[in-house]
């Protein structure tokens, strides 16, 4: 059996954003116990919003281009529960999403250790899922 590393599907910017080292905490509207390397997935749909858009510099555009595969990978550190919008609006320099965003409940996976890798072509799903860490032969 093939060793596999749980997964999460990141819609671009966002994906980038977090390999680049930019955004530091995914917002989700669920809660994780998962903490070790996982993948970063490149959905194979991106933000059509221009928002997230403006904090995408030249140097970090190469870890936007891709969809619908494996980028990177990264480490969760943590899972912070956001209960007020004070909190959440503490945290917007580490996940860049707009306070219009804040619809309890949410929660902020807190991750380090960026690591880009080659894209690798890969279906993407919702919530964690496995993927080889080695590609088939």
């Amino acid at each position: 059996m093939p060793e596999t590393l749980y997964t999460l599907s990141v819609r671009q910017p966002w994906a980038g954003l977090i390999l680049a080292g930019v955004k530091s905490i995914e917002i989700r509207s669920w809660p994780t116990t998962k903490s070790g390397r996982i993948f970063i997935h490149a959905s194979s749909i991106a933000v059509t919003d221009p928002g997230p858009w403006r904090h995408v510099t030249d140097s970090i555009r190469p870890h936007t281009i891709h969809r619908g595969g494996i980028i990177g990978s990264v480490v969760i550190t943590d899972c912070r529960a956001y209960r007020s919008i004070a909190e959440f609006e503490a945290d917007q320099p580490k996940h860049l999403n707009p306070l219009e965003n804040y619809d309890p409940p949410r929660y902020g996976f807190i991750l380090a250790e960026p690591t880009p890798l080659p894209f690798r072509k890969w279906k993407g799903n919702t919530g964690f899922f496995r993927v080889p860490t080695e590609t088939p032969e």
